[in-house]
């Protein structure tokens, strides 16, 4: 199963806002002021006719409005599901996204600065690849008209998304280029692993049964690692009917197909040694190391992979870097709410 490799850069990308600031109360009749009075009851913080600021920088300030506002822009009429999700779900919501704006704010402010600018024709390109997804521009406006988000918020916010992105490639490429000594690094990393599993489902399983799957897991680990053979013991109890036959073993398998804890033990483990209980959504893993090998193509072969995951690895931190260099400059200051 792959790993989600989700980066910072692409959750940064869901959220859009202007530079300038925003302070005006929510309109009493509009969905997002009734949505935040109905919150209110349960979370005073977002009383719509307070307006509590949220987060506050020295440029801008993001308020309760801008975020109820943000969310029903965004959700449509799917953000009156706020009103029944529990009170803690809510609250992390609500300061998630407006963290999220005001990090939003702090990058297309910088973008400005640098001259970054974004053509019309660039933003209908971006919204013409969403109307091929949906079956066309027709389709797509219905959907929206259906779910109640705006075609203006959407062209705003591909806009602005455009903006940072070339922003963040502008000031993050000199960090992140990697080095010939990192390429070569990486290029000497072992690729491939061998392993041999044994699954035990709790997928299917009411929670009461959990416990006595993963005592049962348990015992055949004690098994295996007296000494049993795991060959032996996958195809007696393994529950993965895809390998159980073979002695529960995948062959080169490659770094980072696997879940993130299957993934890390399959690369960090000695050869031969049998791993404690790994523990994934559907069950519970035994696994033990064959055999792990580099990838066998030549160096300027894969150089190409090599310089865009070098990259890849380097821009999480480089990102963060930045931005808080940017809260530092902006004195930025999140509420208690």
């Amino acid at each position: 199963m792959k790993r989600i490799g989700v980066s910072i850069l692409l959750v940064v990308m869901t959220f859009a806002a202007c530079t300038r600031p925003r302070t005006e109360k929510l309109q009493p009749n509009t969905a997002a002021y009734a949505l935040a009075s109905d919150l209110s009851k349960s979370l005073p913080f977002l009383d719509p006719n307070k307006n509590r600021t949220l987060v506050k920088t020295r440029y801008f300030r993001v308020t309760t409005a801008d975020v109820m506002q943000y969310l029903v822009n965004k959700m449509g009429d799917s953000a009156g599901s706020l009103r029944t999700m529990q009170l803690e779900r809510v609250k992390e919501t609500v300061m998630r996204t407006a963290e999220s704006l005001a990090e939003q704010r702090l990058l297309l402010r910088a973008a400005q600065r640098e001259g970054i600018s974004v053509t019309p024709s660039q933003v209908d390109s971006v919204l013409q690849s969403q109307y091929e997804r949906f079956g066309g521009a027709e389709q797509y406006a219905l959907l929206l008209q259906r779910s109640g988000v705006s075609l203006d918020f959407l062209r705003n916010d591909a806009h602005n998304s455009l903006l940072v992105a070339r922003y963040l490639d502008r000031v993050l490429a000199p960090i992140i280029t990697p080095t010939e000594e990192e390429i070569r690094q990486a290029y000497e990393e072992e690729r491939y692993a061998t392993i041999r599993h044994i699954l035990f489902l709790t997928e299917g399983h009411v929670e009461e049964e959990k416990p006595e799957i993963r005592a049962r897991a348990e015992a055949i680990l004690a098994r295996a690692r007296a000494g049993e053979d795991m060959a032996e013991l996958a195809r007696l109890y393994s529950e993965d009917d895809e390998t159980k036959d073979k002695g529960g073993v995948v062959v080169d398998v490659p770094r980072g197909e696997m879940l993130e804890p299957l993934d890390q033990a399959a690369f960090s483990l000695p050869i031969g040694e049998v791993s404690g209980l790994i523990e994934v959504p559907y069950g519970y893993h035994i696994l033990q190391v064959v055999e792990r090998k580099k990838d066998p193509r030549p160096l300027e072969e894969m150089r190409p992979a090599l310089v865009s995951e070098c990259k890849a690895r380097k821009r999480v931190p480089a990102y963060q870097q930045l931005m808080t260099k940017l809260h530092k400059e902006a004195r930025w200051r999140v509420a208690k709410v």
